[in-house]
């Protein structure tokens, strides 16, 4: 399923569903690389890392993510950016800082793989490691890049999540104003 059903009306069910394919899916992993597949593992990365995000399987969201963007360091960005991202937030709800903000940098140096949604996911997170490692100037400017991204092309559940996230970084920050928007 794409990316932006993982936060509508029948993500419940298809999460579900996934949880109980959930052994097999990780067999799928193995298997794109086991048969010399690995773009296909990176596919299967680019739908599936919010699920892995939002279900908990962090750990294995993320080693799926890794093995898959280092057997394929030449993938286009538009097959890489996804997958970045996973690994990104996946590191990121592992309290990993290190890991996360390569990734989510990487997500915005190649413009999500001209995915504006991808862009605002990784400045919506990108701000908020800035503004926990307390770099004011970082997190200021992509919260704006961040909420103005989930404002013009988000789907509502996911401008939720901006906004609670902008919120929370704008607060660390100490600006009340904007965490109030």
């Amino acid at each position: 399923r794409p990316l932006v059903d993982h936060l509508g009306r029948e993500a419940p069910t298809w999460h579900d569903r996934l949880d109980a394919e959930y052994a097999n899916i990780l067999l799928a992993f193995e298997t794109a690389h086991a048969d010399g597949a690995p773009a296909d593992a990176l596919n299967l990365c680019k739908h599936l890392w919010l699920w892995f995000w939002l279900r908990g399987h962090l750990s294995d969201g993320r080693e799926a993510c890794e093995r898959a963007l280092d057997a394929c360091p030449d993938a286009a960005p538009a097959d890489r950016a996804p997958a970045l991202l996973g690994k990104g937030l996946l590191a990121f709800a592992q309290l990993d800082v290190g890991a996360a903000s390569p990734a989510l940098d990487e997500v915005l140096a190649i413009d999500g793989g001209g995915d504006p949604l991808l862009v605002g996911w990784a400045a919506m997170f990108a701000a908020q490691l800035a503004a926990v490692r307390g770099d004011v100037g970082v997190a200021a400017a992509q919260l704006p890049v961040a909420l103005a991204i989930a404002e013009g092309v988000a789907p509502p559940g996911h401008r939720a999540g901006a906004y609670y996230w902008v919120s929370s970084a704008s607060l660390m920050l100490g600006d009340r104003e904007s965490a109030n928007r």
